[in-house]
């Protein structure tokens, strides 16, 4: 028989009515780099004594499912935004459709299927939730982004589970944003010396809550309270930012990717994502060798009083409807 190839492989995914049942609404391709879910059980020892040394055969304890979802950014991963976040308002009749998605209750949950079609198996993870999503803005290059998953249960099958997922990759409006397109406001106006912005939204999911029901999976996974953080790394040319961050003064960031002319027709997709306010940690500029100096600020976002009443937001303007992010 065959091995099976990580090229032939398929991740896709469909949101769940109720939790840890499957999925079926909106199937959908996940566009992959890499992943690494999983679902794993520790062995428990026994410390029974029976008057020699040899141990008494283990058993299995609780079922985990967590692993990453490595990919690059595009305009076609609003499915998983709204998972990360929660809270979505879709605007729009024809195309383009505007969906501006922030943080509030997070959905019921997601089915995740990898299928290794070329030797038959497939393994279905359901009630997944997105625990946190990381993404790394530079001038060039494509805009990394790592989505870490917890699950409640897996099982393996022969035959796909997720029937006919939409895959945006093989049509023309599945593109990734790259670093050339991207702008970067700080403070409400146009940063030019910026080289790199690195951002991190973690929802705190509780994977800690297993009952007595001889399934060893686990019965709901709770949110916590949103955190938003990041570094900023720009050129060091005067003292704005880094007094900024010394004073503890509320600033602003704001990512915009677009392709194209941005309206939201095919190929011309935008995706703006805003920390209305925030706090920059004081960190001077260190000497690391004769080569231009750099400033790196650490940041924290949070929600006080900003205009989206979240503490972070993503506007996201394309081709899709709002059913199709549910």
């Amino acid at each position: 028989m065959a091995q099976a190839r990580g090229a032939k492989a398929q991740l896709s995914c469909a949101s769940e009515s109720t939790f840890k049942t499957l999925g079926t609404l909106n199937p959908q391709v996940i566009p992959i780099v890499s992943e690494s879910i999983k679902a794993s059980r520790d062995l428990v020892s026994s410390a029974i004594i029976r008057g020699n040394r040899n141990p008494y055969q283990p058993v299995l304890g609780q079922k985990e499912i967590s692993g990453d979802i490595t990919t690059n950014l595009s305009p076609y991963l609003g499915k998983l935004f709204y998972h990360l976040l929660g809270g979505k308002a879709s605007t729009g009749t024809t195309i383009p459709y505007t969906h501006t998605l922030t943080v509030s209750d997070l959905p019921t949950g997601l089915t995740i299927q990898k299928a290794f079609s070329d030797v038959g198996q497939y393994f279905v993870y359901k009630g997944c939730k997105i625990n946190s999503m990381k993404i790394t803005a530079r001038p060039t290059g494509f805009v990394e982004t790592t989505f870490s998953i917890m699950g409640a249960d897996m099982a393996l099958y022969t035959s796909s589970q997720i029937t006919a997922p939409t895959d945006y990759t093989q049509s023309n409006v599945g593109g990734s944003f790259t670093g050339y397109t991207i702008s970067l406001n700080e403070g409400g106006s146009s940063l030019g010396i910026g080289t790199e912005v690195d951002l991190t939204i973690e929802n705190n999911l509780d994977g800690s809550v297993f009952v007595i029901n001889g399934t060893g999976t686990r019965y709901s996974i709770p949110e916590g309270l949103v955190k938003v953080s990041g570094t900023l790394r720009a050129l060091f040319e005067s003292e704005t930012l880094l007094n900024k961050a010394i004073n503890g003064t509320e600033s602003s960031l704001a990512l915009t990717f677009q392709h194209g002319t941005g309206a939201g027709a095919a190929n011309n997709e935008k995706l703006i994502i805003t920390v209305d306010e925030l706090i920059y940690k004081p960190q001077d500029p260190v000497i690391s060798g004769p080569a231009g100096i750099m400033l790196e600020l650490a940041f924290e976002g949070y929600f006080q009083n900003g205009s989206s009443s979240s503490a972070v937001s993503f506007t996201l303007v394309n081709t899709q409807t709002g059913n199709d992010l549910l």
